[in-house]
């Protein structure tokens, strides 16, 4: 008899099946309700959105973690499942087996009932002040109101400023720059993310997004954060900016990116203006990043580009998504900047994950410093035009790629091409491919969907 099982083990055998399935379970018998109950209550996506999931995506889009646990989670997508679950979670006790809850839409009738889930460990919400859970351990939001000082996790949608000491036990820690007003948004500088008081984080994973950095505001970052322990970096669309030798001049930094760069840079060297630069962040946190694992790096510096030198100075990574920039640089040589940076992924022959956004490489320089790293299982590149066959052959080089991402510019490959270049790499490991817009499963061929995209962009870093 089933019943005889422990509730645990049943328990156990229910966090891997779909929500369907555990609703059809649970009208079995009072003890699998009881076991399923629990599987379906533990962690609940309320999401708006009207979305349709292939079944290849199923797995991917409802596995959520807790505190490191892979869990399923049950999606209430329609206003009238929404008012189930407030129904139910208002007359019953069922609100005490939330542990975690993502809502993507305005709180609305939840609002009331969010309070009340006190044993919540992670939450995903657009505000955080009407949480009251003292054992929550991992949040998303928009802006810290009434915040858990144990939080071991934290994500910040929108530009907020961390008072570093509030948050001594956090491990994760990911900030973003972009602001908004009624009728913009707009990147706030380093300083205006974090107010330091002479404690330093402890953490393992760091991410920053959309931020300007002025010189020097990368000592705001090295008091805030101690580097000892990361393992994980991600500096995603940073600009950097340098400082004039007269301040008076009526540049505006935050619009210099959209302005003619080279018109301004001569206009300068015109009235003899010449150009300082404070310690730049990348050179500043060089020497504390040296046991880094993985390693996202889009940083622009409209002066000097220290990509390749800073990832040199790492020992040993296993994931690394760089974006090489190509423009509005005054040392402007794509050739020699790309060959830099391949130089430098090259040191790094565990690697796992590789991801290079760049413009179109030759592919004898992609073979020069990428056909030696036997270890990768997901890449991704931009290539310039070649036989087909030499591109073959260099995938071949790779005996545990399951994950690739190739562009061929300016030209992309036709539809015979592709099924060329997809029947000559199928007796290999390779499973997925996306060759130029289409992605080919390797056994079947194309295969389509609104969020194969999205699913595989994932797939390719987090296999």
């Amino acid at each position: 008899m089933i019943e005889a099982l422990p509730s645990e083990l049943v328990l156990q055998v229910c966090q891997n099946l779909h929500q369907s399935d555990c609703f059809h379970l649970m009208l079995c018998n009072k003890f699998l309700s009881r076991c399923c109950r629990k599987r379906l209550y533990q962690s609940i996506i309320v999401d708006d959105e009207s979305l349709y999931l292939d079944e290849l995506l199923e797995d991917s889009y409802y596995l959520r973690d807790i505190c490191g646990v892979k869990v399923y989670s049950s999606r209430v997508k329609s206003s009238y499942g929404l008012k189930q679950l407030i129904k139910t979670l208002t007359e019953s006790d069922m609100v005490s087996l939330i542990q975690r809850i993502e809502v993507n839409q305005d709180l609305g009738l939840l609002r009331e009932c969010i309070p009340r889930m006190t044993n919540l460990k992670c939450a995903q919400l657009p505000e955080s002040g009407v949480l009251d859970a003292p054992g929550l351990r991992s949040l998303r939001t928009k802006k810290l109101e009434g915040f858990n000082h144990d939080l071991h996790e934290l994500e910040l949608t929108q530009s907020c400023k961390l008072t570093v000491s509030d948050f001594k036990r956090l491990k994760k820690l990911s900030v973003t720059g972009i602001t908004s007003t009624s009728l913009k948004q707009y990147r706030v500088t380093l300083s205006s993310l974090f107010i330091t008081d002479g404690y330093k984080l402890k953490l393992h994973a760091l991410t920053i997004k959309s931020a300007l950095i002025y010189p020097q505001e990368s000592q705001i970052l090295l008091q805030a954060v101690d580097f000892s322990k990361l393992q994980v970096l991600r500096l995603i669309d940073v600009f950097e900016y340098p400082t004039l030798s007269l301040p008076e001049t009526d540049i505006k930094w935050e619009e210099l990116r959209v302005s003619d760069f080279r018109q301004w840079m001569s206009r300068l060297s015109d009235r003899n203006r010449l150009l300082e630069t404070g310690e730049m962040l990348l050179e500043a946190l060089r020497p504390q990043v040296k046991g880094l694992k993985v390693l996202e790096l889009q940083v622009c510096n409209f002066l000097a580009d220290r990509g390749p030198q800073f990832i040199s100075s790492i020992a040993d990574l296993r994931k690394l998504v760089v974006t090489i920039p190509w423009q509005n640089c005054v040392d402007y040589d794509p050739d020699a900047r790309i060959r830099a940076y391949l130089q430098s992924i090259s040191l790094h022959a565990n690697l796992r994950h590789l991801v290079i956004e760049s413009p179109p490489i030759d592919l004898p320089l992609l073979e020069l410093y990428l056909s030696h790293m036997k270890n990768l299982k997901g890449l991704k590149f931009c290539v310039k035009p070649i036989e087909l066959a030499h591109f073959v052959s260099f995938i071949q080089n790779f005996p545990e790629l399951e994950f690739l991402d190739v562009v061929f510019d300016p030209l992309p490959f036709n539809e015979f091409q592709e099924k060329y270049i997809v029947e000559a790499l199928t007796p290999g490991p390779l499973q997925y491919a996306k060759i130029s817009n289409s992605i080919y499963d390797m056994k079947t061929g194309i295969i389509k969907g609104k969020y194969i995209m999205r699913w595989f962009d994932e797939k390719l870093t987090n296999l």
